[in-house]
């Protein structure tokens, strides 16, 4: 599928995102939501709770801001 940088949030969506995002949904998240949507797909990264320290995959320089891409 490649690298899309995609963020899905921390709002539940049907049975396709859980709860335990991470930041706000963006453009992209919501590509790889319908992308999901229509192969019957979910993002199981976010039905497992974990602590946020560890949630984030990326974080900018200089530790501005930390994200989950999925």
């Amino acid at each position: 599928m490649g690298d899309w940088n995609s963020v899905v949030g921390d709002v539940s969506y049907r049975n396709i995102v859980g709860p335990h995002g991470l930041g706000r949904k963006n453009h992209r998240g919501q590509m790889l939501i319908n992308v999901c949507e229509r192969s019957g797909l979910i993002v199981t990264i976010t039905w497992f709770r974990k602590p946020k320290r560890i949630v984030y995959t990326w974080k900018s320089p200089g530790d501005r801001s930390r994200h989950e891409l999925d």
